[in-house]
């Protein structure tokens, strides 16, 4: 992940396929989020992943820091997005990947978009009625964290979205437990990784995202005590470097 922490940093970037930088002013000049970032986001997950900063010009190909006046009201607008169903049916966004940055006394926002390991993320529509979403996966031992797809123009709702029954929503309802406390009885998290590994091979950015906990803490503290105790499985056994590495709960043979 690139870090900005001068002028001498920005000055030094190059947009290629893994930064992106936008300046976001708005029409006002305190900051929005740009129309053109989720062409950005859809990129990015359906490569290696990348960096997008808003806050930051580009001209004849150098970069200058111009910073945000409302860096929180861009965040706000980018998680309300994010979380509209019809808009963006997948997230691959938490919070640690949101960040304001203070740059000699203006402020920045880094957003860190990992590669969408599930399968490539896909657009419909145009306009206001675009939406992203990751295609359902046919293969069962493919890594198929699966998002309903949305389609058509957003709508007019006066209310809460409905509650939907897709895959998305059934690891969410597993994993709740987790996002909702900072800590957790051992045994009751270990339940919640099978409980989720159950279900398909995750990765650990995957349940990294799923759990809200860091995938260094989630390694040492469970994967792979429970590997060891033979609860879980790696999907490339052979392979513990493998780049679509992944965890699969063991099948109690004693239930059938």
């Amino acid at each position: 992940m690139i870090k900005i922490h001068s002028t001498a940093d920005i000055e030094t970037l190059s947009e290629t396929i893994e930064v992106e930088c936008k300046l976001a002013a708005g029409k006002d000049g305190k900051g929005v989020l740009p129309k053109d970032f989720w062409e950005s986001y859809s990129t990015f997950a359906n490569s290696y992943g990348g960096e997008i900063f808003l806050g930051i010009g580009e001209k004849d190909r150098h970069f200058s820091l111009k910073g945000l006046e409302e860096p929180q009201k861009v965040i706000e607008d980018l998680w309300n997005l994010l979380n509209n169903r019809q808009k963006v049916s997948a997230n691959l966004l938490n919070h640690r990947f949101v960040q304001t940055l203070s740059v000699e006394g203006k402020s920045i926002v880094h957003v860190h978009v990992p590669r969408a390991a599930a399968g490539l993320l896909q657009q419909s529509g145009v306009g206001r009625g675009t939406i992203y979403f990751l295609p359902e996966i046919g293969r069962k031992d493919d890594i198929d964290v699966m998002f309903g797809e949305s389609s058509g123009p957003l709508e007019q709702r006066s209310g809460p979205l409905a509650p939907s029954s897709g895959p998305l929503d059934i690891m969410a309802s597993i994993a709740a437990p987790a996002t909702e406390k900072k800590k957790l009885p051992k045994k009751e998290m270990e339940q919640i990784i099978l409980d989720l590994c159950g279900r398909q091979p995750l990765s650990l950015e995957q349940l990294e995202q799923i759990l809200n906990r860091s995938g260094e803490f989630l390694r040492k503290s469970y994967l792979q005590p429970l590997v060891r105790a033979k609860k879980l499985k790696y999907r490339y056994p052979t392979k513990p470097n493998h780049p679509e590495q992944a965890y699969l709960a063991v099948k109690d043979e004693g239930n059938g």
